[in-house]
């Protein structure tokens, strides 16, 4: 058993004299001459006996705080206010464990008391063992407020009893003021703290006290004593190292199976004032979405139960990050069976935080350091992990071509006689054009093909003969306004720019042009055409008239979405002086009308807003176009007037809308490499029939990805010869790349679907084509007729077999909204190489992973 040093006087005193017949004054003026060396049975058996002590030695003859040799057990007095076993108990909640506690000798029932405690480490720093004492006074109010003097006289006692020799640790204490605080004195304790740190002089760091974790967690307990010593620290950084002091404090092991030692740093100033540092800015972002990155984190979250070492060092990593305080505040609660005592280390927590401790290093608390890649430290390892594209196993199995041929056939002869919406999902390069002029072929009735652009629109004719089908094509007007003088080809734009789509045909008739007339004429024909197959674009397409559709067998290649949902604005200052005007006219609008423009110029972020009827519109049309035409109006006026999801944000001049075009009552099948399921049954919702997944084919190809930047517009403006180095490294690829930096003739982002023309080719597929956020929000406004609550940030995400870190919500729908929309464009854009088919590589500058990526380069 262990022995500590203390001061006795070598006289016992007679247990019946009263104590104003004790030389107290004699005993206070040279007890400290009297230094003993006693175990805790020993000082139990010198109470009995009674003699007078002193918890402390000195190196003086005087008992003086100033004076202090060393101290390592510590004293209270109770002289009522509450029992013994509330203060049993009470020590114990606190983790100050009584080694020793004993009845004084004016005592009648344990209703005056004396406990005696054990600290695990000598005490030979003065102001250390007052902050001590004032610890102890402060978790018991009720105990003699002069046992905060640590040099006091202690009578000796009966009924002694003695616990054995268990310690607290300082740093336990620390926590245990701050906790009872908390729990029972929170109003005033940053007074109370404050009040200890001025008697101490122990340094506080936003109001609480500054302890800072040393980098070694110990595996064995180290030495019962530190000595002080005078260093460079990192919260003393540009200050004056010679006015402050570290000691060395550690954990206490009571009621613990943890094996570990964490220690500690606590600081004093040696100027006669506490030293209150600055507040801690935490800027890097943590999610739950981490913990699939750290396998300890993983653990915590999922309710395995850590050891000390384990839950602290993880706590000290988890601070150091936006959002881990909340996430291991949420897991204790969720989890505190596991813990117990939880308020507890929610103070640990606390001083912690503020006394801006660094995160532990992985090799000193992680069981998994040995067989986890990470960096030092959890906080690095999510910095790098946070920005890495991670590969799992998602089971995803692949089909032969054969195979994939087969369903499609099979899936389409299928859908072709089924009713309402049906949607394949087939990987590009599947033989989707195959399959289709083969069900042509078949048909009992005419088919017709919708398609995403004119140029794939003349492929697939030129394609459809050569296989002796009968077939006719939409004429397109972009065809057309090549051939017409510049002011009707301009009227006819404007038509369009403003919505008013209605009176292209009447300007077309009107100008008694021979290539609008021919224009018109092919479009009589192709409406009275007889054969096989008729193609068509979506856009027109979704114009056609239902009774006409009704006969047919109507094929959709490609995804329709982004035709159908459109993103559309005005300028609101055009909307303001037109409204005006129109409230000038001698003849005015319809109150429904105006009320809705006024509507419009009044949005202010995301609004719901009536929407007016297709008849209302026309009927209004003319005083409409005659006050459009006065102001060379260049918004988008119609479409507006008959759409309800708006958005506006005041540091911009337009107002966006999301302008639904009505999809046809028919029957019909969608083929797209690019549906999203969640996506399209919430568009279509009961109109959907069936959504059909085929699955993947493996590539014969190679799809490397390029992930060291983002590779979004903002990236590319950003880092201006990046475009240009790209061109360079791959100067024998063909290239797609945002509009922006494509060259003539040059295929980009966006206008890339179902091209045949580079297949085979080795390419470049350069950017992540991302829209602004409102229009994400404006598609799920349309969809979920809800306002969405929701902001960007930087989250991890799962999908196409990788977990990968993007910009985007917290909610799964608008979620899904986004990726599909981003995902789409590259997807279109690398199919062009048909890596399916042919042995080819594409090269992806990218931070999106695509299904069957080779990562070759990650941040």
């Amino acid at each position: 058993m262990n022995k500590y040093h203390i001061s006795v006087y070598p006289s016992p005193i007679n247990k019946g004299q009263k104590k104003s017949e004790i030389e107290v004054s004699k005993i206070c003026k040279s007890i400290a001459s009297y230094k003993g060396c006693v175990d805790i049975n020993e000082l139990s058996d010198l109470v009995e006996k009674g003699y007078v002590w002193c918890p402390a030695t000195f190196t003086g003859e005087r008992k003086k705080q100033d004076e202090l040799d060393s101290i390592q057990i510590f004293a209270l007095d109770f002289d009522g206010g509450i029992s013994l076993t509330d203060a049993l108990n009470r020590a114990e909640k606190y983790r100050i464990p009584v080694s020793l506690y004993y009845e004084t000798m004016s005592s009648e029932n344990y209703f005056k008391f004396r406990f005696v405690f054990i600290c695990n480490q000598e005490v030979t720093y003065k102001n250390l063992a007052i902050l001590i004492s004032y610890c102890l006074c402060t978790i018991f109010p009720e105990a003699d407020q002069t046992s905060k003097d640590f040099s006091k006289l202690y009578f000796p006692g009966r009924n002694s009893v003695c616990n054995g020799e268990i310690k607290f640790s300082i740093y336990d204490l620390l926590i245990s003021t701050i906790q009872f605080l908390d729990e029972n004195c929170y109003a005033n304790k940053v007074k109370k703290i404050k009040q200890i740190a001025s008697k101490s002089h122990i340094v506080l760091m936003n109001n609480i006290f500054h302890i800072e974790q040393n980098p070694v967690i110990y595996k064995s307990v180290p030495p019962s004593s530190f000595e002080g010593e005078k260093k460079d620290n990192n919260f003393m950084k540009n200050r004056d190292s010679d006015d402050f002091m570290d000691i060395t404090i550690y954990n206490n092991m009571v009621n613990s199976t943890d094996s570990s030692i964490i220690t500690y740093k606590i600081f004093f100033s040696e100027r006669n004032q506490c030293f209150n540092t600055g507040k801690k800015n935490f800027e890097q972002k943590i999610t739950r979405d981490f913990s699939e990155i750290c396998p300890l984190l993983n653990d915590f979250t999922s309710g395995v139960r850590l050891a000390h070492h384990e839950w602290f060092g993880l706590m000290l990593n988890l601070i150091q990050l936006n959002g881990g305080k909340k996430i291991f505040t949420e897991v204790l609660q969720k989890y505190e069976n596991q813990y117990g005592d939880i308020q507890r280390k929610f103070a640990q927590l606390q001083s912690a935080v503020k006394s801006n401790y660094h995160a532990a290093e992985c090799d000193n608390f992680c069981p998994y350091s040995n067989t986890c890649i990470h960096e030092s430290n959890l906080c690095r390892t999510l910095k790098i992990a946070g920005k890495r594209i991670i590969f799992y196993d998602d089971n995803i199995s692949y089909s032969s071509i054969e195979e994939m041929r087969e369903k499609l056939r099979d899936n389409l002869e299928h859908c072709i006689n089924s009713s309402d919406i049906n949607v394949i999902k087939a990987p590009t390069g599947s033989g989707k054009t195959y399959a289709v002029f083969q069900a042509v072929k078949h048909a009992d009735r005419q088919c017709i093909m919708a398609l995403p652009n004119a140029k794939l629109m003349h492929e697939m004719e030129a394609t459809a003969n050569k296989m002796g089908i009968s077939c006719m094509a939409y004429p397109v007007i972009e065809d057309l306004l090549e051939h017409l003088s510049d002011t009707i080809a301009n009227e006819i734009r404007y038509a369009y720019t403003i919505g008013d789509d209605m009176s292209v045909n009447f300007l077309l008739r009107d100008c008694n042009v021979s290539y609008a007339v021919d224009y018109l004429e092919k479009i009589r024909n192709a409406n009275k055409f007889k054969g096989q197959l008729v193609l068509i674009t979506h856009a027109r397409f979704l114009n056609l008239k239902e009774d006409y559709l009704s006969t047919k067998n109507i094929i959709i290649d490609e995804d329709i979405l982004p035709v159908m949902m459109q993103i559309k604005s005005v300028s609101k200052k055009e909307m303001i002086n037109f409204v005006y005007n129109l409230e000038h006219e001698e003849f005015s609008v319809s109150p429904e009308i105006m009320k809705k423009l006024k509507s419009i110029v009044d949005v202010h972020q995301y609004e719901f807003l009536p929407e007016i009827s297709d008849d209302v519109i026309f009927y209004e049309k003319a005083l409409l176009k005659k006050n459009i035409d006065a102001e060379k109006w260049s918004s988008n006026l119609f479409h507006a007037l008959s759409s309800h999801c708006f958005y506006h944000s005041s540091e911009s001049d337009e107002i966006f809308f999301l302008f639904r075009k009505k999809f046809p009552a028919c029957n019909c099948t969608i083929l797209s490499a690019t549906a999203d399921k969640s996506v399209y049954e919430n568009i279509f919702d009961y109109r959907l029939n069936a959504f059909h997944d085929l699955g993947y084919l493996q590539y014969k190809g190679k799809l490397l990805l390029h992930s060291d930047y983002t590779y979004s517009r903002d990236c590319f403006r950003q880092n201006p010869d990046l475009m240009q180095e790209i061109r360079k490294r791959h100067s024998d690829c063909d290239v797609i790349p945002f509009k922006e930096y494509a060259k003539y003739n040059e295929v980009y982002l966006g206008v890339a679907q179902g091209l045949n023309y580079l297949q085979g080719h080795n390419l470049v597929v350069a950017g992540t084509f991302h829209r602004p956020d409102y229009v994400y929000k404006l598609w799920y406004m349309e969809i979920l007729k809800n306002i969405p609550n929701d902001i960007m940030a930087r989250r991890r995400v799962k999908r196409n077999g990788f977990s990968f870190p993007i910009m985007t919500f917290s909610s799964l729908f608008l979620q899904s909204v986004q990726l599909y929309m981003i995902e789409s464009e590259l997807e279109q854009a690398v199919g062009r190489a048909r890596l399916v088919n042919y042995d080819c590589t594409v090269h992806l500058y990218s931070n999106f992973p695509l299904r069957q990526c080779l990562i070759d380069k990650v941040i």
